[in-house]
């Protein structure tokens, strides 16, 4: 989001000192369109400080209007009650009947990554990693097929 401010209030001074330097009146028109992980509406409100800043110093400068199309791509997700489990069953129902085949894997996913996680990062070794991600494949090519 930070981006899209920055970028924006570039824009906006610079086309009010053009303004101004040229003698010249105007309005600006201008159009954000992108993702952020932050909020969008945050956005407006922080540029139309800057704006009511920009027009107070250089009188040249009309009326901006900015039209923010940036949209909030934070993804939320609700684990459900019961814990662990609970979310695990719940993630894991697209599988259908493979769910059965399913659920081992995670538990020796969870058992090797207490045993070999990284101290620094948490994660596996991609040696430690491989066979986990062979069977989740076999798992899934095997749901395709079906």
């Amino acid at each position: 989001m930070i981006w899209f401010k920055e970028k924006a209030e570039a824009e906006i001074e610079s086309y009010a000192l053009e303004l101004d330097s040229s003698g010249k009146r105007g309005i600006l028109r201008m159009l954000l369109i992108g993702k952020s992980e932050e909020d969008p509406y945050r956005l407006d409100v922080e540029l139309d400080g800057f704006i009511a800043k920009v027009k107070d110093s250089i009188s040249n400068l009309i009326h901006v209007q900015v039209e923010n199309r940036v949209e909030n791509i934070k993804q939320t997700f609700h684990k459900p009650l019961g814990g662990q489990d609970a979310f695990l069953w719940e993630s894991m129902k697209p599988l259908g009947d493979l769910i059965e085949k399913a659920m081992p894997i995670i538990e020796d996913v969870e058992m090797t990554l207490e045993e070999k996680a990284s101290q620094r990062t948490g994660l596996l070794t991609k040696s430690d990693r491989q066979p986990f991600v062979e069977k989740w494949m076999e798992t899934l090519k095997e749901k395709v097929r079906k």
